[in-house]
């Protein structure tokens, strides 16, 4: 089983986040010092306190213009998006590249093709959408599952 980009146990995700924008000096250290400080990373945590908050506030500012998934990448600030994305280089990095997905994914011959969008949404399919505002059912660690599959025989390969 391969998990690429996986979100494993949102305690320690979220808290490897904010070290990783630190180590990076992509937000300050008294940033990461008071996130670390004032919030509640555990999966019981129902509210923040109003430190927290700010802090996070803080982070946001500071990551709003970056691809968190690749942080030395430029932007992508074209609205012109073609059907076809372009060739796939190393040495011509298109930032623009999840736009691709984005317009491919609501073609409806594809949507046709992969059996999706059946019920006819009212919305596009989108990378990160607001549609759901609050996801109750998802477990706060997939770790037990993980240890499950492995204790089981099955390989896991977990990369980013």
């Amino acid at each position: 089983m391969q998990i690429g980009n996986a979100v494993i146990n949102d305690e320690t995700d979220e808290q490897g986040m904010v070290d990783y924008f630190g180590s990076h000096a992509i937000i300050s250290d008294q940033d990461v010092y008071q996130i670390h400080k004032y919030c509640d990373f555990s999966p019981n945590a129902t509210s923040q306190s109003r430190e927290c908050e700010a802090s996070y506030g803080a982070l946001e500012e500071n990551i709003i213009d970056i691809n968190v998934y690749n942080i030395y990448a430029p932007m992508c600030f074209s609205s012109d998006v073609t059907t076809r994305p372009k060739k796939a280089s190393i040495l011509e990095f298109d930032p623009c590249s999840t736009n691709y997905m984005y317009v491919y994914l609501n073609r409806p011959d594809v949507q046709e093709a992969l059996h999706a969008n059946v019920t006819k949404l009212t919305h596009d399919w989108e990378l990160c959408g607001d549609t759901i505002q609050v996801w109750r059912d998802s477990p706060s660690t997939i770790i037990p599952l993980l240890k499950e599959f492995m204790s089981n025989g099955i390989r896991v390969w977990i990369f980013r």
